[in-house]
């Protein structure tokens, strides 16, 4: 392989290394985007199903039914705690 050729292909490797960073950094930018996304989830669910058990303890305390009647089979939120 001649001198030329080897520059050629040692800049089409280097452009090709650059390109390949970029999408990996890219890659790696909506990976941690998707985990904060994922993680305010996490957090309103576990919000949402303290609510829900918080609904379900005064509504046993209160014996009032109604429109919460299986507010837990409803939502399929684990009532924990």
């Amino acid at each position: 392989m001649d001198l030329s050729k080897r520059q050629q292909a040692i800049k089409d490797l280097q452009a090709h290394a650059v390109e390949t960073t970029t999408k990996l950094e890219a890659m790696t930018k909506a990976y941690n985007d998707l985990n904060i996304n994922y993680k305010l989830l996490s957090d309103e669910h576990d919000k949402m199903a303290k609510d829900v058990r918080l609904l379900k303890q005064l509504q046993d305390y209160t014996g009032l039914k109604g429109e919460f009647d299986g507010i837990v089979e409803k939502t399929g939120l684990q009532c924990t705690g």
